[in-house]
């Protein structure tokens, strides 16, 4: 059978983060079990064996931990201990893994590329299920909004699923150029890409759709620095990116959105007289984005974790942004909600972070680690994603299994 393949008898490490690549896209609800059964699993092959991974680069991982600790400094000043509590419940991906790595054994290239199939592989099955729930919704409530954005996502933002889909695509592509296929067929592989490819088109998401080209531009980049086969690396780049760009405009509920955040920047370089309330996801980037600005100037130290949502409410309210209100929105930037949250300190603490994990991944001759990192750091511009659990999860654990493996330029992924 095709798990076989995959899962090894003797090394319980890495089946445990193979289930937990598997699972991140398909469903959120169950990672937390893996990841607990994961930790109590290391910690008796530590204790049995003795062992400690001095091999680890903690580098990286210190920062995380850092941000950690100045939450919990915040969290004894919170005015709403409830929603600060939940915060640290669901953000603790960020010392547990650093913690769960250092009783972890180094991955090997072969372990960490089968960890990359399983997250494909999940991908591919979770957009599988996704069109085919949206199409029963769509034909019982007679409404194709069942077929785009949050409704397609089901449970998971439509941002957050375009990311993960659009680092399934850089593989995919990756593959297709080398002739390494999935499952080792071509056109199932071709299948495949092509579906991920409509996919990322039907969630709607501007900023999955930007990744999904910037992945695609960065897969050229590889090609010819690589000196890989550039016949095909063009055929498998600009097929993609033509698919892309022809089925956003081709399918009527992207091409809309995409039209609307044309029409919001055009009127704002134009100028509007009269002061409107923000409405659209573009708008209400501007609005987030501005007063989450004021509140960094007015509190260099930081509102404190749990009082980010209310402090950013009540600048709405005064700003006149009601719906921004009523949908209670966060910053829409990663480093502006940190700045927010934890002051400038976590501001510079975070900005430093992310400076080393570029530097960290181009060190490491991964295009599959430097794929994640330029991805991540994108989405970080538009979207708090490190403040949910669909986001923190996925970096934290790949950003660990990435750094505790033995890629290298020659590891194929």
């Amino acid at each position: 059978m095709i798990w076989r393949k995959f899962i090894s008898p003797t090394n319980w490490h890495y089946n445990f983060c193979l289930l937990i690549a598997f699972l991140l896209p398909l469903h959120k609800r169950y990672v937390p079990g893996v990841i607990g059964l994961y930790f109590l699993y290391c910690l008796f092959y530590s204790l049995k064996n003795r062992f400690i991974n001095r091999k680890l680069d903690i580098q990286l991982l210190v920062f995380p931990i850092a941000l950690y600790a100045l939450m919990l400094v915040g969290f004894w000043t919170t005015s709403d201990l409830e929603t600060a509590s939940k915060e640290l419940e669901y953000k603790a991906s960020m010392i547990v893994f650093p913690i769960l790595v250092l009783f972890t054994p180094v991955f090997s290239k072969e372990e960490v590329r089968k960890m990359i199939r399983a997250f494909v592989g999940g991908c591919f099955l979770f957009a599988i299920i996704a069109i085919g729930y949206g199409l029963y919704r769509a034909s019982i409530f007679d409404s194709r909004e069942y077929l785009t954005y949050s409704q397609l996502g089901i449970y998971f933002h439509p941002t957050y699923m375009a990311l993960y889909q659009s680092l399934a695509l850089f593989w995919l592509v990756s593959q297709g150029v080398k002739r390494t296929y999935f499952f080792g067929s071509f056109y199932f592989h071709l299948l495949v890409t092509f579906f991920v490819i409509i996919f990322i088109v039907m969630l709607a998401s501007k900023a999955g759709i930007l990744s999904a080209i910037v992945a695609m531009l960065w897969e050229l980049w590889i090609v010819y620095r690589r000196k890989w086969n550039m016949r095909r690396g063009l055929y498998w780049v600009l097929s993609s990116i033509f698919l892309l760009g022809f089925l956003t405009y081709a399918l009527p509920l992207t091409s809309q959105r995409i039209d609307q955040s044309v029409s919001d920047m055009q009127a704002n370089d134009q100028g509007v007289e009269e002061k409107q309330e923000a409405r659209s996801s573009t708008e209400l980037r501007r609005v987030t984005w501005g007063s989450s600005i004021e509140l960094m100037r007015s509190n260099p130290l930081g509102v404190g974790i749990g009082n980010v949502s209310a402090s950013l409410n009540a600048e709405y309210e005064q700003a006149g942004e009601y719906y921004a209100l009523e949908k209670k929105l966060n910053s829409h930037n990663q480093f502006l909600q940190i700045g927010v949250e934890l002051g400038w300190a976590g501001f510079i603490l975070f900005f430093i972070f992310c400076l080393v994990l570029i530097l960290k991944a181009l060190r490491s001759g991964s295009i599959f680690f430097m794929a994640f990192v330029g991805l991540s750091l994108l989405n970080f511009l538009f979207e708090s994603f490190l403040e949910v659990q669909a986001g923190v999860v996925f970096f934290y654990f790949f950003l660990t299994v990435l750094n505790n493996s033995a890629l290298t330029r020659d590891s194929e992924c």
